[in-house]
């Protein structure tokens, strides 16, 4: 093992938390993101040699995560269905760099959706857990797709709050 495996070797273990927080956003199976984080783990270590020390080291983590996490959405679409379409995992990486997601963001996120109201938490499910677009979701419950983007908006300045909240009062334990 060179000097620079070595070092990102020690960046990897430093940050693991973060980058295992980062891919359950993404895919919330924890054994599915277990396994992601060890394929992550390769891909890093294979690339160790392209990573410029100094530089960003979660940014780069995060875009491997994103690009595994996208091979493997693609490999997996025709055998079953998965949690978050591609679209929605590209466009929740755009802002990961600047926000490591923890143990408690995802824990707190979840005890959030838990307390919205039935039809609130419904409407969050089916887009963010079926993958379902809101036009879809619109049609399956018999309502307007503004009434859809009206309730996913609302929802999602909700959890937002919630999720706030809870990390600035430590109450995701």
């Amino acid at each position: 093992m060179t000097d620079q495996q070595r070092e990102v070797q020690k960046l990897f273990v430093a940050n693991v938390s973060a980058i295992r927080g980062f891919i359950l956003t993404l895919l919330p199976n924890r054994d599915e993101a277990d396994d992601i984080l060890h394929e992550v783990y390769l891909v890093v270590m294979n690339k160790a040699d392209d990573y410029e020390l100094g530089t960003k080291f979660l940014s780069w983590a995060f875009t491997i995560s994103r690009f595994t996490i996208m091979d493997q959405v693609k490999r997996r679409s025709t055998r079953r269905m998965v949690p978050l379409g591609q679209d929605v995992i590209e466009l929740l990486a755009e802002s990961a760099p600047d926000q490591a997601y923890s143990d408690e963001y995802i824990k707190a996120l979840h005890q959030c959706v838990d307390s919205l109201a039935p039809a609130a938490k419904r409407v969050i499910k089916l887009r963010y857990n079926e993958g379902l677009k809101p036009s879809r979701i619109a049609k399956d419950l018999d309502l307007s797709p503004a009434t859809i983007y009206v309730s996913l908006s609302k929802a999602r300045s909700l959890l937002k709050k919630c999720v706030s909240k809870r990390l600035r009062l430590g109450e995701s334990h």
